[in-house]
């Protein structure tokens, strides 16, 4: 916290949570059932997630997770219900992001402490993640209360969610997935950076582990980051085969930035014929955006991800690094 206003609103916020949580947990004793399929977007960290996030939630009413109610992890639902009069659940128009984040109180928020309620560990290479019952209903029960809250289908993004998306289907079986497709080099690189300017540490992860990762554990940051990378796809590409094929809408990110308008429409055509809902157009956004493409990273660090990523796709049976 680096100014008095955010000390004052995270000490708002700390004392509000033990009443929010009451609140919050007598609503969820009789959920409402969610009325629209959620949107999940995934993809590995780095990959454009945030932008096709911004997009859509800018492009369409749509209801999220917004930065305010990340700030109450114990009772979301009540603060988006208690804010929605106030904007909540009406996104400012900017566009800018930092690893994930969006600036301002009513943006959305990918919501790693509210998910993290649910999702606990390091990642799915730990084991097969089984949620309680009453986790379940809890869960399902805050994203019917923000749907509710803002009369609009619910989306989020959150890398973890890439490798944990067994469960999530299981838990919504009417959910639907926006993938996001990016040149393996380009993501990884990126995630090494992040995790330098994150962490300080390249070793460090900025997210969610894959299922396989464990062996990597120990293993050289390069390997470390190819690993991460190629997993989540393998996860993914895993998952995608399970759950259908036809409940997934595929972007390549360089596709995004090109025509992120002519992405929107697609999406919200997509969304109306699978899942029998029109979605509101909300506001008009840009007409392209700059691809965000190079090395930056060190020279030897890029070459090196390069030589490995083309190794372990290989080896994978991965073709589509060849």
């Amino acid at each position: 916290m680096s100014t008095w206003s955010e000390k004052l609103q995270y000490g708002f916020s700390v004392a509000f949570r033990p009443a929010g949580r009451l609140l919050e947990k007598a609503y969820l004793r009789s959920p409402r059932p969610l009325k629209w399929a959620p949107v999940f977007v995934i993809g590995p960290a780095r990959s454009g997630t945030t932008l096709v996030f911004q997009c859509l939630v800018q492009g369409l009413h749509f209801a999220f997770l917004s930065n305010l109610a990340s700030y109450f992890p114990s009772c979301p639902g009540v603060v988006t219900r208690w804010a929605a009069g106030l904007g909540s659940c009406r996104p400012p128009s900017s566009f800018t992001s930092s690893h994930g984040r969006i600036s301002g109180w009513n943006s959305p928020n990918q919501g790693h402490v509210v998910w993290s309620r649910w999702f606990v560990g390091p990642g799915a290479y730990t084991g097969s993640l089984r949620l309680s019952e009453t986790d379940r209903k809890e869960m399902r029960g805050v994203i019917g209360m923000i749907e509710t809250a803002c009369a609009a289908p619910f989306i989020a993004k959150w890398p973890g969610f890439s490798v944990e998306m067994s469960t999530l289907a299981e838990l919504f079986p009417e959910a639907v997935f926006v993938r996001v497709r990016r040149d393996h080099l380009q993501v990884a690189r990126s995630v090494l950076k992040a995790r330098r300017d994150l962490t300080g540490d390249p070793r460090r992860t900025i997210s969610r582990l894959p299922s396989g990762y464990e062996p990597y554990l120990e293993r050289d940051y390069i390997e470390q980051t190819c690993a991460y990378v190629l997993g989540v796809e393998a996860d993914i590409d895993r998952d995608t085969e399970l759950i259908g094929t036809e409940r997934f809408f595929e972007i390549p990110y360089e596709r995004l930035c090109a025509a992120p308008r002519e992405f929107v429409a697609e999406l919200s055509g997509w969304y109306h014929e699978l899942c029998g809902y029109r979605l509101e157009t909300r506001c008009e956004i840009p007409s392209q955006f700059t691809c965000s493409v190079g090395r930056k990273i060190g020279e030897e660090d890029y070459h090196r991800l390069e030589q490995r990523l083309k190794t372990m796709s290989m080896d994978s049976g991965d073709t589509s690094f060849a």
